[in-house]
């Protein structure tokens, strides 16, 4: 049996680890949603678009309660929150922390 680690060796300069590449005309994943999102698709009120009959189920299962699909709609109306990261840093004996720093240490007086 042959030892797997003598296959991990790098490219040789100038050598492709995919020469032949994703085929042309190929859609990629985010491509074929856009594509399913303009289908007009058959209800019993008339044709709609995919796109407005995925938005009306995500509604209304936020009206329902779903935390996840409310979750969905305020990220795209307001914004995803960004993540903090609070650190301290030690230099010479001494503490830099940056968790006592708020948003208003900031604002102007």
């Amino acid at each position: 049996m042959a030892n797997p680690i003598d296959n991990l060796t790098p490219w040789k300069k100038g050598q492709s680890g995919n020469p032949g590449g994703r085929p042309k005309g190929k859609l990629n994943l985010n491509a074929m949603l856009e594509k399913f999102m303009e289908n007009e698709i058959d209800t019993p009120k008339g044709k709609k678009q995919a796109a407005e009959l995925f938005i009306e189920g995500l509604f209304k299962n936020a009206l329902k309660g779903n935390s996840t699909a409310i979750n969905q709609i305020i990220d795209r109306l307001a914004g995803k929150v960004k993540d903090q990261i609070k650190q301290d840093i030690k230099m010479d004996g001494v503490i830099f922390s940056d968790a006592e720093k708020t948003d208003t240490d900031n604002a102007p007086s």
